[in-house]
């Protein structure tokens, strides 16, 4: 008799997931960009739309995406990402 592996072989939720990775389209709407994922690693990450503000100050971008929760995935509140160019 065959055991019963004791993981599950893809994690039920993107936080359990620790990666995040997808590919889709994106519009942009003033200082707004709107990404939406055809792809994506997680296959509830599929079909949900990602809104970002966006801020480009002297070679610094600046994203601000304010999360809401649904069923997949129940986080809240505001992630901000900022990247520097390198001369």
């Amino acid at each position: 008799m065959k055991k019963q592996r004791s993981y599950s072989l893809f994690p039920p939720t993107q936080p359990e997931l620790k990666y995040e990775s997808s590919a889709g389209s994106y519009d942009l709407d003033g200082n707004t960009v709107l990404l939406t994922r055809t792809l994506s690693l997680h296959p509830f990450g599929v079909g949900h739309s990602t809104t970002f503000e966006y801020r480009i100050e002297e070679g610094t971008l600046t994203l601000t995406e304010t999360m809401h929760a649904y069923k997949e995935d129940l986080s809240e509140g505001q992630r901000i990402t900022v990247l520097q160019r390198i001369k």
